[in-house]
């Protein structure tokens, strides 16, 4: 939904993405409830080593199975 986007564009803007690192993986983890049963949402990279810094992007891994062939992204990495 666009509304996400844009609240996750704000946060970035802010430098707040890593404040809300939790909050981002539960809206992801709702989100992909709706695509697919069986799966784990991971936050990874420099956010858990505890290295980011402001210029860091926010990993989160999503494995599932029987994942629709055609998926469409509104947030894309950067």
């Amino acid at each position: 939904m666009t509304y996400y986007k844009e609240y996750f564009e704000k946060l970035e803007r802010e430098g707040k993405i890593f404040e809300k690192a939790e909050e981002i993986a539960k809206i992801v983890k709702k989100r992909a409830s709706t695509i697919v049963q069986h799966f784990k949402v991971f936050l990874c990279g420099s956010y858990v080593k505890g290295s980011y810094t402001l210029s860091s992007d926010l990993d989160i891994l999503i494995v599932a199975e029987n994942i629709p062939k055609r998926l469409r992204f509104e947030y894309y990495y950067t």
